[in-house]
């Protein structure tokens, strides 16, 4: 099954990935710790405006209650985004 047609996807504008991200992280989670709304910031800015990344990583980090969690993602998503996916995105 592959694609005929391709269809251009626009990035979201940093603002609005923080929000999409923030809405699927959860107000409890983002409030859950101090540093949790940084750590956030951080792992929105590395999906780059992509809304699908956005949103399965922010479902996916809505249930990670330590810093130690929000890390390890943080340098998971950064050692990825850095050696692996540039090949497939840019």
């Amino acid at each position: 099954m592959g694609a005929d047609v391709e269809i251009p996807v626009k990035c979201l504008p940093p603002h609005d990935a923080l929000e999409l991200f923030k809405k699927k992280v959860g107000e409890i989670m983002l409030g859950s710790h101090p540093n949790i709304p940084e750590l956030a910031s951080i792992v929105a800015k590395t999906c780059k405006g992509l809304s699908l990344a956005l949103e399965v990583i922010g479902k996916t980090m809505a249930c990670k209650r330590t810093i130690q969690l929000w890390q390890h993602a943080i340098d998971d998503l950064t050692y990825y985004a850095a050696v692996k996916m540039r090949f497939f995105l840019f």
